[in-house]
């Protein structure tokens, strides 16, 4: 029976040509396709890429030893290096001249802009509809996502849906805005000087995740 099955939709999909198919998933929301749920340690890359993507806190500093462990405990060597790295960044100084850093680099400074679609859309009114349909992620799943004074498509809070709300939802999200991972380009983390990109350090890991 299961083989009659089979035949009969084989023969009611003999019509689609890769072409057609190619067209039909063209036309597909990009936030409604399916990458599938991934590995539960991805949510754990996820939540601890986007806390250190974040301004940096006391907390943060506090978190640096379970965000260590939690990196060594995914077995991605990748990641475990970023996290090294980035965390050797913000112990190497005073938390307020990181945190100036920080601002420098991610707030007054677009070479390294965590806003997911400034890298594809620009400041042009796509990408006002581009923040509406994050918005729209956010309110369908039914939880309620407080941006903190940040726009919907801000890395970090991205990656936090994706790691506790929705982590099918959070992949589409992300692979929607994929080339934003490529731009700036990485560098290899020894040529990391005194000013730590942590864009270029964290987006590693992250890209064969989205």
């Amino acid at each position: 029976m299961a083989g009659f099955f089979s035949k009969l939709m084989g023969k009611a999909d003999s019509g689609n040509t890769p072409e057609s198919a190619q067209a039909a998933h063209d036309n597909i929301d990009p936030f409604d396709r399916d990458y599938g749920a991934g590995e539960d340690r991805d949510s754990v890359i996820y939540q601890v890429s986007g806390m250190l993507l974040s301004y940096p806190t006391e907390e943060t500093l506090d978190l640096l030893p379970e965000f260590t462990r939690l990196a060594q405990a995914t077995e991605n060597p990748d990641f475990v290096q970023a996290v090294q790295t980035v965390a050797d960044w913000l112990t190497a100084r005073e938390l307020e001249e990181v945190q100036s850093d920080y601002v420098q680099e991610y707030d007054l400074s677009r070479r390294h802009a965590l806003h997911l679609s400034y890298w594809t859309d620009g400041d042009t009114r796509r990408r006002g509809e581009t923040l509406l349909r994050f918005k729209k992620m956010y309110r369908d799943s039914g939880m309620l996502t407080r941006l903190n004074g940040e726009l919907p498509d801000y890395l970090p809070l991205v990656l936090e849906f994706a790691a506790l709300v929705d982590r099918r939802q959070g992949r589409a999200a992300l692979q929607a805005y994929r080339p934003s991972f490529a731009i700036p380009s990485p560098v290899s983390l020894p040529r990391l000087r005194n000013r730590c990109s942590r864009w270029r350090v964290m987006a590693r890991p992250l890209r064969p995740l989205v």
